[in-house]
């Protein structure tokens, strides 16, 4: 199969701009493997200007006159864009099928007559977002759950059947290369020593987004209150630096402030590392910060490092908050949290914990991402175009995917800052013009698959800082559904032993449209965010799915199958009193009682009522 390939970023024989430049090699070059020939047309500039291979079968050929540096590669003549869509439509006219990598090359009639997988590897660049909005292509490849949610919410709501042709596919990692390699090569160009320095990397684009400023304020730390004099701050010169006046006076403000913190001999200012030299360069550092608010579609660098053995602290946000181990993460602009646990790190020096270490294994393997692309763009068939269609706001609403519940109050990513309205999780209790503003501003929106949406009772429990988790605990479901009623908080005893701390305990009604197994595993995140153990007695949430119809149904988790209605129902006060107070007439499939019935014979010795702790 003869397959097309578009890449507005400029490509490199050894070394890439990004990640989504590493990710497009991969794809392209297990596909070239497979013995289908594949060329990929790019955007030259004066350091890319010649064609070479990556393979035998795998041709790169930098050709379109794209504005460079970034941004707005679109700022160029008229004549070039004519020239780009020409050039490309060339290649489609002798092609199989066509790939187009970042969605960078906006305009749909180019591939009208092709089948087109798209793959958006940006929520932030206008022409990624242009490309996500126009979209018309026969599938739709994006790395992550938060991205595809991101586009379901935007782009996809105008059209019905977006859904329908995304396929969320990881990035993966080749663990043959990236893995603790011990630094040779990069010793010649990076002066650290790593028996007399402690090494924080920072291996990021030049952009205060990419979190360089809390770099910075984190080594602050580092050296005046722990005391860390060997700390050596690893921070690389990105490749644009010759070719970008505003990179440069980007480099020398950051000088300028940590020469004016005293920090001058900590930083170390080097090269571009090819990628050949990254696992060796992961593996020199004792830690890796991520600390940005800038919002990945993936984002490679935490990965890449632990596979080389250099443990990660990195901000909770974007596709972190859902899929980084939450022992890894700290809320975005908490420098103090960020720097304790980078001390801690550097203190011991124990490396990427084995349990971790194996979860990135088993997840993300590279042989699994490639096989998944080859299979939706070899098998790509075109489709009628995707149908507008206008649809009015309404409720119920839910928390944005681009907002996460934090104890700081709402993380909006793409705002980088947090929302403490007291009514943000009682819309009952805000007034039209406050959810109006809440909409415009990002931080609500209508619930998607209004059609399939079912409603599901959840009990909370807390004995650890119960008064603050379980509120937190409710207030987390706003990111997967909508809150249809909660009941109020009771004070229990817990189950588990005399020493143990009393619970709290409460009932919520959710509208969402995620299947029982789904959601199961979304709570399940939610518990190890608060730091649910199920080894230790201290429970700082817990939830259970309680029922979600008026029949008995089943459903499979991990390996486990769960029955519904839950069994506590009959048998907890603390569960079947707050149930009875929302959903007083629901009645029990299997004994044929109503809660408020149930609730009565269970009495309610033992409970209290919390008035001073509301959801």
């Amino acid at each position: 199969m003869k397959i097309a390939m578009f890449s507005m970023t400029p490509l490199f024989e050894n070394q890439s701009m990004g990640g989504a430049q590493k990710q497009l090699k991969k794809v392209a070059l297990h596909l070239a493997q497979q013995g289908h020939e594949v060329t990929i047309l790019c955007t030259r500039r004066s350091d890319a200007m010649q064609p070479f291979r990556w393979h035998e079968n795998l041709l790169v050929k930098p050709i379109f006159r794209f504005k460079q540096p970034f941004p707005e590669p679109y700022a160029t003549p008229t004549y070039n864009i004519a020239a780009a869509i020409q050039d490309m439509g060339d290649e489609l006219a002798q092609s199989d099928v066509f790939y187009n990598h970042d969605g960078g090359l906006i305009f749909p009639y180019i591939y009208q007559d092709i089948p087109a997988v798209i793959s958006l590897r940006s929520i932030i660049f206008s022409e990624t977002l242009q490309s996500g909005y126009l979209f018309q292509g026969d599938a739709l490849i994006l790395p992550s759950e938060h991205t595809a949610n991101v586009w379901q919410h935007t782009a996809g709501r105008f059209f019905p059947d977006w859904g329908k042709r995304v396929h969320v596919i990881h990035n993966g990692l080749d663990f043959a290369q990236y893995q603790p390699t011990k630094p040779q090569r990069i010793l010649d160009i990076i002066p650290v020593d790593p028996a007399k320095h402690r090494v924080v990397l920072y291996p990021h684009r030049p952009e205060a987004p990419k979190g360089i400023l809390q770099t910075i304020a984190v080594a602050d730390l580092l050296v005046n209150q722990y005391g860390m004099d060997d700390v050596r701050v690893l921070v690389p010169k990105w490749i644009d630096t010759g070719h970008s006046a505003d990179v440069r006076q980007f480099y020398t403000d950051l000088e300028a402030d940590i020469a004016q913190r005293g920090l001058a001999q900590n930083f170390i200012f080097h090269d571009w590392i090819s990628d050949d030299l990254m696992p060796e360069f992961l593996s020199l550092g004792d830690v890796t910060l991520a600390l940005g608010s800038y919002v990945e579609t993936f984002g490679n660098v935490p990965y890449e490092s632990l596979a080389c053995g250099t443990p990660v602290i990195a901000a909770n946000v974007g596709p972190y908050r859902d899929m980084l181990p939450p022992s890894l993460l700290v809320n975005y602009g908490d420098v103090e949290s960020a720097a304790e646990c980078a001390a801690q790190i550097l203190q011991d020096r124990q490396g990427v914990p084995p349990e971790i270490s194996a979860w990135l294994h088993e997840n993300f393997q590279q042989a699994d991402m490639v096989a998944a692309y080859a299979e939706v763009i070899l098998n790509a068939k075109k489709l009628p175009p995707l149908h507008y269609k206008h649809q009015a706001i309404t409720p119920p609403y839910q928390l944005a995917p681009w907002c996460g519940v934090t104890e700081h109050g709402v993380y909006h990513d793409f705002r980088a800052e947090y929302n403490h309205a007291p009514n943000f999780f009682h819309l009952e209790a805000a007034s039209s013009e406050e959810i109006e503003r809440w909409l415009e501003e990002g931080y609500l929106v209508p619930v998607q698959k209004k059609d399939s949406m079912s409603t599901v009772y959840l009990s909370l429990g807390s004995n650890e800082d119960a008064a603050n988790n379980i509120v937190l605990g409710y207030r987390m479901l706003w990111q997967i559904g909508a809150i249809a009623a909660m009941s109020s908080v009771y004070e229990s005893a817990a189950a588990n032993g005399k020493d143990a701390a009393p619970y709290l305990n409460a009932v919520v009604a959710l509208q969402t449209s995620h299947e029982l197994d789904v959601l199961k595993g979304l709570l399940r995140r939610f518990e190890e965010i608060l730091g649910r153990s199920r080894d230790h007695t201290s429970v700082p949430i817990d939830y259970d799915i309680l029922f979600s119809s008026d029949r008995t149904v089943e459903y499979l988790h991990a390996g486990k199958t769960y029955s519904l209605p839950h069994a506590d129902i009959l048998n907890r006060a603390y569960v079947a009193l707050p149930l009875a107070e929302i959903a007083p007439d629901w009645v029990h499939p299997i004994i044929g009682q109503t809660a408020q019935r149930i609730a009565e014979d269970l009495g309610d010795d033992g409970l209290t009522l919390r008035g001073d702790v509301r959801l």
